[in-house]
């Protein structure tokens, strides 16, 4: 790891004008540049004790506390740095986040600085930090960063407004609340781990424009905001309601910072916060008695920054001449009596948190209790405390909780990767499966042709569940589940383990033959009553804390073959049942996927006694490495399954990338074909009803034919008859009906018998034409 530049480890005294007032300005570099070096962050630990304050150079000031005076020396370069915080993990460590977008973890100790890993995400400079358990938010003008500080993982990115402007500010609340402020009055809040949930608030609603900044009280339960026309609200933060409002004296110049200024007996709510104004005053205000508190007027002027310690002793200061300020904040103020009670509570311990006692508990266990002592507690009781299992399978395990090569390979992952695999092991549980998710991915990321290893998900499962507050011992914790349980699994991948329960059958033909003809005379194989119990490390079978009492002695003994065991002692427990109620394979297959069919500790005896009894050309330990594999305890991690893999695997990784290539083609082909069956599908049916549509047309024009023929024979048949009558009248009477033409052809001239001729002519054709209309009427009203 790359260690950044150091100097001397000579402690200096601050230099103190005033009582528990001192003064420390920065050195400036030994050449001939003029240009002024200026202090521009500071940060306090949690005892109050020591702070860093980096400087224009990128050095890096370590101030102690030593006898009640303030001592610094020089750390070193640590860069360009736009914030700075101790990790609230390790006292020895401090985030650091530079102008080149990333975020270190700096260990010191001692005259040495070594960067422990990197934290990478940020397009743009990161611009603070801050902390809730052992997660931190990152911010920049536009992004928003949660991660997890025990595995230096990034976990979320708060989905913000797009079209909201930069980032002003954003918080971690003691209480898991985030508010994001933005440059145009408005923030949006988010509870943590609830993030599809937020709340939007505009501070234009509350009369208060242009905010320059906001700060939680240490209990989390308010959100004091202060801005232009010198006012500060107080919001509670559960509905967002206001609770107060300041409008600060007209003498006073607008707010620029605040800060709260915890006190011994305030239970968190914090009702004296300190303010920076324009014109570089601090000033203290009771939010309670709502006025300000007097304050000696020489010391807190020309102030261009402000840093209150974690439990309100303290403030530092960054002046405008580049110079920082210590000073105690009680000796500041002129208290009053009722602050002498309050001050009272200073000197009264501290308890401890959770975390601590866990530390010490798991140190004393470690120094207390070896493996070799955990066997006979282990004999006597049969389980281990469910408070401390966590702890004592990590040292069993002897998991190296390795940061460094932890974060290394996950800077390799790349960003938005969602692994396929998991989509067919959905939980309900979010966490859990991002948890899980996020593991498979660094398997796969360490040993690549794991990514085709569909029962994956299943096979760790359990122990995320155990490890699941701990992201590095949930990875490390599956990986030597992999190495040292799963030995000889990988060696026809992506097929089932068909050597390993080849093994399984040669157990269960010498131990319970009648069983194993059971299942050859139903078609049941070893995939069907070994491979579900196997690739589950029984988990199905068992209710929870059943699963936790049997691996409790599996991760003791160190004896990875009696997995296999145990998966045999289940079907000879499980014998009565499976030959008198299981009569298919389908039951069969069924009745290895439900819990509750087997006691757990009968299983144990029945497998010790296999162990025991169990022939050497049978046992499995043969096959099994004699010395139990673990994780080095510094370097990047191995990957610890590449022998067990078929060669070809890793030979032929051309080839490997070849079929994968040409199962993609061939996944396109059946696409296009399906796509080309479909259009010939679709043409086939236009084709089909159009040719129906022409047959009923046509059977409708040949019935419209029909009607015509029938209406014309119709008019033919009334023609007739009117013809036959006239012809019977004119053979009755033919002279009557002869006269009057002989009469009329007599006077009349050639030429008008010719009219008359073509009259006469005329009247047929328009009779015609006539009959013709008649006809088209008949067959438009059929």
């Amino acid at each position: 790891m790359k260690k950044c530049s150091t100097m001397s480890i000579t402690q200096n005294k601050l230099s103190k004008f005033a009582r528990d007032i001192y003064r420390l300005v920065p050195e400036k570099p030994p050449t001939n540049c003029s240009r002024r070096v200026n202090f521009l962050h500071i940060c306090f630990n949690e005892t109050e004790k020591r702070l860093i304050a980096v400087d224009s150079q990128g050095n890096a000031y370590f101030v102690e506390l030593i006898y009640n005076t303030w001592h610094y020396r020089i750390l070193g370069f640590i860069g360009l740095s736009t914030f700075v915080a101790f990790n609230p993990l390790n006292k020895f460590e401090i985030i650091v986040g530079l102008t080149s977008s990333e975020i270190q973890i700096i260990k010191f100790a001692g005259n040495s600085l070594e960067n422990v890993y990197r934290l990478e995400g940020h397009k743009s400079p990161p611009t603070s930090v801050s902390f809730y358990k052992h997660y931190c938010l990152t911010v920049s003008q536009k992004e928003a960063i949660v991660w997890d500080l025990k595995s230096s993982t990034k976990i979320h990115q708060l989905q913000l407004e797009r079209n909201k402007s930069r980032i002003k500010k954003a918080l971690f609340s003691s209480s898991g609340i985030i508010v994001v402020l933005y440059e145009n009055d408005t923030m949006q809040a988010w509870q943590f781990e609830q993030f599809h949930y937020e709340v939007r608030v505009c501070f234009c609603d509350h009369k208060l424009r242009n905010v320059k900044d906001f700060a939680f009280t240490k209990n989390g339960g308010a959100l004091i905001i202060c801005g232009e026309k010198k006012k500060i609200i107080v919001l509670e933060t559960r509905s967002w309601k206001l609770l107060k409002s300041f409008t600060l004296p007209e003498k006073s110049r607008g707010a620029r910072r605040l800060a709260v200024v915890p006190e011994s007996l305030d239970t968190g709510a914090n009702k004296l916060i300190s303010i920076l104004f324009e014109d570089g005053k601090i000033m203290f205000l009771d939010l309670n008695e709502a006025c300000f508190v007097e304050t000696p007027d020489h010391i807190l002027t020309g102030v261009r920054k402000m840093f209150v310690s974690p439990r309100g002793q303290w403030i530092a200061s960054i002046l405008f001449d580049g110079s920082m300020i210590i000073s105690e904040i009680d000796r500041l103020i002129r208290l009053q009596p009722e602050k002498v009670i309050l001050q009272f509570g200073a000197s009264c311990p501290k308890s401890h948190n959770v975390n601590e006692h866990l530390k010490y508990i798991e140190q004393a266990l470690k120094d207390s209790l070896p493996v070799r002592r955990l066997i006979p507690i282990l004999k006597q009781y049969g389980v281990y405390p469910e408070r401390y299992r966590f702890i004592i399978w990590r040292m069993i395990m002897e998991l190296p909780l390795d940061r460094k090569a932890f974060a290394a390979l996950n800077n390799k992952i790349p960003i938005n990767e969602i692994a396929n695999y998991s989509i067919n092991f959905q939980l309900a549980d979010r966490p859990k499966a991002s948890l899980l998710s996020s593991t498979v991915e660094r398997l796969i990321l360490l040993c690549p042709i794991l990514k085709n290893c569909q029962y994956l998900p299943e096979l760790i499962f359990p122990f995320i569940v155990v490890f699941q507050k701990d992201a590095l011992l949930a990875f490390e914790a599956s990986l030597m589940i992999l190495w040292n349980f799963c030995q000889h699994w990988f060696e026809y991948h992506p097929l089932p383990p068909l050597n390993v329960l080849g093994m399984i059958e040669n157990i269960m033909m010498e131990v319970d033959p009648l069983l194993l003809r059971f299942y050859t005379d139903h078609d049941v194989t070893s995939t069907h009553y070994a491979w579900p119990l196997l690739k589950t490390t029984l988990s199905e079978v068992f209710y929870s804390n059943e699963w936790l009492i049997l691996w409790d002695h599996l991760l003791t003994y160190k004896k990875p073959w009696m997995l296999l065991i145990y998966v045999v002692a289940y079907n000879v427990c499980a014998k009565q049942t499976i030959l008198s109620l299981l009569k298919s394979k389908e039951e069969i297959e069924n009745y290895f996927g439900q819990p509750g069919q087997v006691d757990v500790r009968e299983l144990m005896k029945v497998a010790r006694l296999i162990d025991a009894e169990l022939s050497e050309k049978n046992h499995p330990s043969q096959y099994f490495r004699k010395q139990y594999c673990t994780l080095p305890k510094s370097g990047s991690y191995l990957p610890v399954l590449i022998l067990d893999y078929p060669k070809f695997a890793f030979e032929n990784q051309q080839q490997l990338a070849e079929l994968k290539r040409l199962k993609e083609e061939e996944a396109i082909l059946i696409e296009k074909k399906r796509e080309a069956v479909k259009i010939a599908e679709e043409k086939r049916l236009r084709e089909e009803s159009e040719n129906f549509a022409k047959q009923v047309h046509q059977n409708r024009l040949r019935a419209l034919n029909k009607c015509y023929m029938e209406e014309i024979q119709a008019v033919k048949l009334s023609l007739a008859d009117k013809h036959k009558k006239s012809n019977y009248e004119f053979s009755s009477n033919p002279v009557e009906l002869i006269s009057p033409c002989k009469k009329s052809c007599a006077n009349t001239s050639g030429e008008s018998r010719s009219n008359s001729c073509w009259k006469l002519r005329n009247d047929v054709q328009n009779l015609v034409g006539e009959v013709q209309t008649f006809l088209k009427s008949i067959r438009k009203r059929r």
